[in-house]
């Protein structure tokens, strides 16, 4: 939305952005476990600032670990992070990839993510499953840094 300009010349400026206060979907807390329609998405690992770290979501139906996800834009799974205060923007791929010989399509999707920054992040993880794109949402808190600060 623009702001309003009272005076002749003056340029429109866009108002501010709210801060992000609140997740809304998934877990909104840092939490491990987060529902995708059906399905139980577990996250082990956090980001640490600066410095590639491992990631791992398992996914589970019914108490049980799903060993067949499907490639979904040639990956099992996609994982996108959202910084929150400034919304800074990562998209990490998975490591390993549907036939490599060696990555296998379930229950566990690993990632070497590094957070540019410490602070809240907002996950989303995209998997398919019997056809469909499921999103389980995460918050995380990067702390730390490569350097140990």
């Amino acid at each position: 939305m623009l702001a309003k300009s009272s005076g002749a010349g003056r340029v429109p400026t866009r108002a501010a952005a709210p801060a992000v206060t609140a997740w809304g979907m998934g877990c909104s807390e840092a939490c491990s476990r987060a529902p995708a329609n059906g399905y139980e998405v577990t996250l082990t690992g956090t980001p640490v600032p600066g410095k590639a770290t491992p990631l791992t979501l398992t996914v589970s139906k019914d108490g049980r670990p799903v060993r067949d996800l499907q490639p979904y834009l040639g990956a099992y799974g996609h994982l996108v992070a959202l910084h929150s205060g400034d919304l800074a923007y990562l998209h990490v791929h998975p490591t390993g990839e549907p036939g490599d010989g060696a990555t296998t399509p379930g229950p566990r999707v690993s990632f070497a993510a590094t957070a540019p920054s410490a602070g809240a992040y907002r996950l989303f993880f995209d998997f398919r499953h019997e056809g469909k794109v499921r999103t389980a949402a995460f918050t995380v808190h990067a702390t730390g840094g490569a350097d140990g600060h």
